[in-house]
């Protein structure tokens, strides 16, 4: 068994299995963007924001398990 959490986060309808060392997930909280543009969270939830991003809105701390907040923001693929 691995020594470290997995972080399943959806992407364009498939899932991409991420490895997250435990002092680099004990010290922040990972919020991503999805498409629709609710955030999925490291410590496994979702929260949906009526405007803006949680920086926008001045969010510094995940509200469900008090690690500092960092924001992945959505991209959109573009077909070449």
């Amino acid at each position: 068994m691995s020594d470290y959490p997995h972080v399943h986060i959806g992407t364009g309808g498939e899932s991409e299995e991420l490895k997250v060392s435990k002092t680099t997930a004990a010290e922040y909280c990972r919020w991503v963007e999805t498409e629709d543009g609710q955030w999925e969270t490291l410590c496994g939830n979702v929260f949906e924001l009526s405007e803006g991003s949680p920086t926008d809105n001045d969010m510094a701390f995940c509200c469900y398990c008090g690690r500092t907040l960092k924001e992945v923001r959505f991209v959109e693929k573009r077909d070449e």
